[in-house]
């Protein structure tokens, strides 16, 4: 973010890698020290690490919601019956997160 504009900008950092397809959501726990990104097709939850700063490289937890498993060749609803994480948020103390299920 430009702080004066309040704008994004490009970075010249490398894509991260967050686990699983489709990223849909993100939050950052309230210590800011890390974010946790759903992930709609499959129905996975990543935790990276934001500890070291704004850019972020570490996948520290990945965790799948249960039911079946999209197939491989899947790119979208159409072909998947299973769980779709589509959203998520952190508790006010952090202790805990909270996930939505779109699927099954």
């Amino acid at each position: 973010i430009d702080h004066s504009s309040g704008l994004l900008k490009e970075c010249s950092s490398p894509a991260c890698f967050t686990g699983a397809k489709q990223p849909c959501h993100a939050d950052f726990s309230p210590d800011g020290k890390q974010m946790a990104v759903a992930h709609f097709l499959g129905g996975v939850v990543s935790i990276m690490d934001c500890s070291a700063g704004p850019l972020w490289t570490d996948l520290v937890a990945r965790a799948e919601l249960p039911g079946e498993r999209p197939p491989p060749e899947a790119t979208g609803m159409s072909l998947h019956k299973g769980p779709l994480a589509h959203g998520l948020r952190y508790t006010p103390s952090g202790d805990h997160l909270a996930v939505c299920d779109a699927g099954q």
